[in-house]
């Protein structure tokens, strides 16, 4: 799996957890919400943290933007640790049995 395909794939969740926190009726339905808890973890959690240690006033922006930042920081490292073990594997699967 490349780099580029893992990226699709955040930037795709990404995009659906920006759409359930945008479509979230805590009064009604709160489906959105739950589906933007899911696609934006950890940086939904951590912005609302983030923003308020900063003091910056929270909204639906404010929460898209600082979700957006930390889950690049978090999921970009991860999805390089991927593609290299990926990587690893197809080279040489001897070098991974030790692994199961």
């Amino acid at each position: 799996m490349t780099l580029r395909k893992l990226l699709i794939i955040l930037l795709v969740a990404q995009l659906v957890g920006v759409a359930g926190l945008m479509t979230g009726n805590p009064h009604g339905n709160p489906a959105g919400f739950i589906v933007a808890f899911v696609f934006l973890f950890p940086g939904g959690i951590a912005s609302i943290i983030v923003l308020d240690w900063l003091g910056i006033e929270i909204g639906y922006v404010n929460i898209i933007v600082c979700s957006l930042l930390i889950n690049a920081s978090v999921w970009l490292p991860i999805a390089i640790l991927v593609q290299k073990v990926w990587r690893r594997r197809t080279e040489n699967p001897s070098d991974l049995s030790s692994l199961r």
